[in-house]
């Protein structure tokens, strides 16, 4: 082993592009380095500059690294020729010192995440940043090319098969995901004689709608509130008090508006991307100081037309969610105004139809739900796994060599 600053033996590069014609890559802690049409392949020019003029080259065996979630383990070797945002830094491995398979495994290691966490300057966990010249001053032990080939070799093996079952186990999560994306339009909408005789309603006849104003701030002279915020509602169907919420205030006029009730509806209004807007969550237990935050809006339905859960279905099915993409405005973020969301058609059968409605949802999504948690369960825990073993190879807690002989023999 010999101990090297990473930048005797990995010097930055400091290419850029004169066309901005070269293949665009993106960098992931999940995949490394990929072209971005083969990573997004949904919406592979969403998000991307007009110009790729001036973003730095790749070549294949480049080590690649996003400074800004280096943490994360946002990086990787290159296999590819092509480009980056300058949000990237480039550095080219010196292969007759480091094997780039071997660095690539090296570099995902647990010891060497939290390195890079340790190294990364800034004030909270999204705003680190591990800056070039930071990693450059860093160093790494290396065996010889040898050895590293063999502990490569291994890993390549081992983290391609655990790769495999993550991907399997991903693609049943989506289908899951779809399943219940189905199931929750064909009850909603109805097909065929169920459909028929439904009447249609815009949502300001079937409830009151709000955009609260209640900010993230506490003032002395104000109630002291929990609030609702944005991220509540978008990665949670059900608010409940096992959240935990931000602690705020607001005017008692403020309380008076926007304190949430059992059976309101919440939906956040603006999304970095159009087809994301409009998320829906319903209160299921809330508390006298429980208040919905800023850039959400708060929906109360009229009892005698609609109920709260079955409001809450009908804004996750297909139809509803085209009409709020549609009603969209924005280019680089977008929003819904009130007017818009007031415009929104859903069908409003009979109150005792609504009821059977939400109690079949809240019984087959539930069920969907248990299974794919416990997937993504699974995935974690394979994750944790490889990462556990990539650092169990790179620092010779394997024998890999012997791993060779074996499975040669």
């Amino acid at each position: 082993m010999r101990l090297l600053r990473f930048k005797h033996f990995m010097p930055e590069r400091t290419e850029y592009s004169e066309t901005g014609e070269e293949t665009l890559l993106s960098v992931s802690e999940y995949y490394g380095v990929k072209p971005r049409a083969e990573a997004h392949a949904d919406n592979a020019s969403e998000g991307r500059a007009l110009s790729l003029v001036g973003y730095r080259r790749v070549h294949p065996g480049d080590f690649v690294m996003h400074y800004m979630l280096a943490w994360k383990g946002a990086h990787g070797v290159s296999d590819h020729d092509g480009i980056v945002s300058p949000a990237y830094a480039v550095f080219k491995i010196n292969e007759n010192v480091a094997s780039r398979r071997f660095i690539h495994h090296r570099l995902h290691s647990n010891d060497m995440r939290n390195a890079f966490r340790a190294r990364s300057k800034g004030i909270i966990a999204s705003r680190l940043r591990l800056y070039p010249d930071t990693f450059l001053s860093m160093g790494l032990s290396l065996p010889n090319l040898a050895t590293q080939k063999t502990i490569a070799d291994f890993l390549d093996c081992e983290t391609a098969r655990i790769d495999r079952l993550i991907e399997k186990k991903t693609r049943m999560v989506a289908l899951l995901s779809e399943k219940r994306k189905s199931i929750i339009t064909r009850a909603i909408s109805g097909n065929g004689e169920e459909s028929r005789g439904v009447r249609k309603m815009r949502l300001r006849h079937v409830a009151s709608l709000s955009n609260s104003n209640v900010d993230k701030l506490t003032d002395t002279d104000e109630t002291p509130v929990r609030l609702c915020n944005y991220v509540d509602v978008y990665k949670n169907e059900k608010i409940d008090n096992s959240l935990d919420f931000m602690r705020a205030s607001a005017t008692p006029t403020e309380v008076e508006r926007f304190g949430l009730r059992v059976g309101d509806v919440i939906i956040t209004k603006d999304s970095e991307d159009a087809t994301d807007i409009g998320v829906p969550a319903y209160v299921a237990e809330t508390a006298s100081d429980l208040v919905c935050g800023y850039h959400l809006t708060l929906l109360r339905s009229r009892p005698e037309v609609m109920r709260g859960d079955f409001l809450f279905w009908a804004l996750n099915a297909k139809t509803a969610r085209d009409q709020m993409s549609n009603a969209a405005n924005g280019i680089t973020r977008f929003g819904l105004t009130l007017n818009g969301m007031k415009n929104v058609t859903v069908p409003c059968p009979d109150l005792a139809v609504q009821k059977t409605i939400a109690d079949f949802l809240d019984r087959e999504t539930a069920k969907l739900s248990s299974a794919s948690t416990a997937i993504e369960k699974s995935i974690e825990l394979l994750r944790e796994y490889r990462a556990a073993l990539i650092t169990a190879a790179v620092t010779g807690q394997i024998d890999t060599a012997a791993h060779a002989t074996s499975k040669h023999n």
